[in-house]
């Protein structure tokens, strides 16, 4: 039997997002977390995690992804969503 310490619960799509938003240069980097913010402020129960290599959201099924390319961001969002909002 592995027994568990008590402790804080640990959001490990959170701390992916964080990575992958780290790793990027500090002009993307910043446009990034301009992305991450704003899907945050409009959905802040959504889900973090990463999906197809980048980050996505996850709030009463698939919100929202965003990715650094090597000549831009992408920011995807599903046409029933858009069509709902």
């Amino acid at each position: 039997m592995v027994s568990r310490r008590p402790g804080p619960a640990v959001d490990e799509g959170a701390r992916a997002v964080d990575a992958y938003v780290q790793a990027s240069g500090a002009v993307a980097r910043k446009k990034l977390q301009e992305v991450r913010s704003a899907i945050k402020e409009v959905a802040p129960e959504a889900r973090e995690s990463i999906s197809y290599g980048i980050p996505y959201y996850d709030y009463r099924g698939r919100l929202a992804w965003f990715g650094l390319f090597t000549n831009h961001i992408g920011l995807y969002i599903r046409p029933p969503v858009i069509h709902e909002h």
